[in-house]
């Protein structure tokens, strides 16, 4: 592994050493960065013991804060409880609620506004294309994302070392992640090969709405050690392992996958005494014909194993109807649920398939009475080992799957894997290193989409995951192992973030509303760059509910910057908030200096409203350009009036020298 070009002369946070590989690597040796969190630490000109000693210090003095309802009246202010804001925050660097020492960050960093220093840039007009395909970007999932390094282009040209950037809109971070790593350059185009210059980077500060956006934030730039990580990794799954790993033993009774088309395997099985451990369950809704009221399970109707396709011409295996996909009728039941001590109504649904391991071998089975035994051991398990109760709030998409019975967030997780995440769960809330328990937070949240029951069959067998910007349950769901997809997306995020995104941490990050920045003063940023809320493309708010209710910490929907009909909210309650949202931009942006919007173009009306919106808050719009993040999104592949480039507006707040210098040329 090729070790990164370094200033010898900078800081760090983390000592650089080689080890072995790890088993699967292609190299000999790899970098390894270890922390050295038990010294002395620097945050904003103040000298603590430790970090840890850092943490409290700041934690107290925000629990504090948090007593003043002044302050807990700001727009915006994210619905939860002190305790789960504390549990979440790492201040001053993240607070999950709006950052109060953001002024004392710009005060510690940033210049103060000299009209006789000399600024001069020209609107970049260059198209930008930029794929998604990077290890940061792609640690954690969201629903929209601009390519890190694509800003840094942005950031390179309006911007020089030291200076402040904003994203009042950050979502996951990408702006934070591309001033930290924007190198002093005349080529914007920065090579993979080549590592950034920490002493070239821009500091950031980063707001958002959601709670959840800001906590995947503040982890892709929080400085990782990752053997400690690792290592915790491996503990709190053994420890999980020895509480209810047996609910993942299956009895090895199937064939090899490989093998799958050559055998009638729905007769076939042989008697083995060995077990193997379940790597995903293949989960079929059950359907009625109308014809003749059978009941069958849709897998064994619509799935063509020996073509890995699914059949258009539906035929009942009772009557032998011809009966097309949507006249087939779904059957109820009445189940006890042991979380909401009461009997619910939901879809049926039943095992079909199980695809298990055996040493390194992959095998597939049908379910046995042992399996289904170890279903009802996993119905048990929940009267003690389970998630909290947490309804779910109005919204398209989150009573999208109200019509099979899930009202409630624990409703996503089958049994066996509602035992798991809430295993998990548990287990990483008693870490005593806040570090690590927040990097362990952050790789569940990262896993939970795909070990629900959101996680989608593909006949073809490859893969199979969430319907991007829903919260879409189909009617065949294949969730996996828990463990095993959590320590693969923890071994994913240590490599992603190794080395340190921002060692240094010279980044804040709010959880708070666009509109209201009263925390930040005037004439204080030296350029801005925004990826806003698409209109109505997506219910922000309704999908990070599927993280935030059960991190315990809400988004406040009341200021959200959306068209949609569950919040009243059409085209005209959009264009007023996000004309407060560039208000407060114009406010706190130095005169003379750039503002960046990103925006998907998919209705003209909402295009209308965002340069209504920028104009009425002052700023000039200066250029428009084109940014192709190259893979696109479910909805903008599929749907027929988006389309497959987001706008990017260059704009700037005037002062009359500013104004002259464009005049005169």
């Amino acid at each position: 592994m090729a070790k990164a070009n370094r200033n010898n002369d900078e800081p760090r946070l983390f000592k650089e050493k080689l080890v072995p590989s790890e088993p699967g690597s292609d190299d000999f040796f790899q970098t390894e960065y270890e922390g050295s969190r038990d010294g002395a630490v620097e945050c904003l000109g103040q000298t603590f013991p430790s970090d840890e000693k850092r943490r409290e210090y700041f934690l107290d003095k925000l629990r504090e804060k948090l007593k003043d309802p002044a302050f807990r009246k700001i727009e915006g202010f994210p619905i939860g409880a002190d305790e789960d804001i504390l549990a979440l925050s790492d201040p001053p660097y993240h607070t999950a609620c709006p950052n109060p020492f953001i002024a004392d960050f710009i005060t510690h960093y940033g210049k103060p506004y000299d009209p006789r220093v000399p600024y001069s840039r020209e609107p970049f007009a260059a198209d930008v294309s930029e794929g998604k395909n990077d290890p940061i970007y792609n640690a954690h999932s969201y629903h929209t994302k601009v390519p890190h390094k694509a800003i840094m282009r942005y950031i390179q040209h309006y911007t020089t070392p030291g200076d402040i950037v904003f994203d009042g809109f950050c979502g996951t971070g990408m702006t934070g992640v591309a001033a930290a790593l924007a190198m002093q350059s005349e080529d914007a185009r920065v090579p993979s090969s080549i590592a950034p210059v920490r002493s070239a980077h821009r500091r950031s500060i980063l707001a958002d709405l959601s709670p959840m956006a800001t906590f995947i934030a503040s982890n892709l730039l929080r400085p990782i050690d990752r053997r400690n990580f690792m290592q915790t990794v491996k503990a709190v799954c053994a420890a999980v392992e020895a509480e209810v790993g047996t609910l993942y033993l299956t009895r090895h009774t199937g064939w090899k996958v490989r093998d799958r088309k050559r055998l009638k395997h729905k007769q076939y099985s042989h008697h083995s005494p060995s077990h193997g451990r379940v790597e995903f369950t293949l989960y079929s809704d059950v359907t009625r014909c109308p014809e003749c009221s059978a009941e069958t399970a849709l897998y064994d109707v619509i799935v063509d194993e020996q073509n890995d396709t699914l059949r258009s011409d539906l035929v009942c295996p009772h009557c032998s109807a011809h009966v097309p996909e949507a006249k087939w009728e779904p059957v109820k039941t009445s189940i006890y649920d042991p979380v909401l001590k009461r009997t619910i109504q939901q879809l049926r649904i039943k095992p079909v398939l199980i695809n298990y391991t055996v040493g390194t071998t992959r095998y597939e089975k049908l379910p046995d009475p042992e399996d289904l035994l170890i279903h009802d051991k996993a119905v048990d398990t929940l009267k003690t080992v389970c998630l909290p109760v947490v309804p779910l709030i109005p919204g398209k998409e989150t009573q999208r799957n109200v019509s099979i019975g899930v009202t409630h967030l624990h409703h996503f997780f089958t049994p066996r894997e509602h035992v798991f995440v809430a295993a998990l769960l548990e287990r990483i809330r008693g870490v005593c290193d806040s570090n690590l328990r927040q990097m362990l937070l952050f790789a569940l949240t990262a896993s939970l989409p795909y070990t629900s029951r959101m996680r989608r069959f593909r006949a073809d067998r490859k893969g199979g995951g969430p319907l991007s910007g829903t919260l879409y349950i189909g009617s065949l769901i294949t969730p996996p192992n828990v463990i095993r997809t959590f320590e693969r997306n923890a071994a994913t995020i240590a490599d992603s973030l190794c080395p340190p995104v921002d060692p240094l941490r010279q980044h804040v990050i709010g959880t708070q509303d666009a509109g209201n920045l009263q925390l930040i003063p005037s004439d204080s940023i030296d350029y801005i760059f925004t990826d806003p809320p698409f209109g109505h493309n997506f219910d922000y708010s309704e999908l990070n509910f599927f993280w935030e209710g059960l991190l315990g910490v809400v988004t406040n929907q009341k200021p959200e910057a959306i068209v949609s009909a569950s919040q009243s909210k059409g085209i005209d309650e959009y264009r007023d908030l996000m004309e407060r949202s560039f208000a407060e931009y114009h406010r706190i942006l130095k005169p003379g200096r750039w503002l960046t919007v990103e925006f998907s173009n998919t209705k003209a009306s909402v295009w209308n409203a965002i340069q209504s919106a920028l104009e009425r808050s002052g700023f000039v719009v200066a250029n428009v350009a084109m940014l192709d993040k190259k893979q696109h999104s479910f909805k903008a592949v599929m749907t027929p009036t988006a389309v497959k480039q987001d706008l990017v507006i260059s704009a700037y707040k005037p002062n009359g020298g500013f104004e002259d210098r464009f005049l005169t040329e």
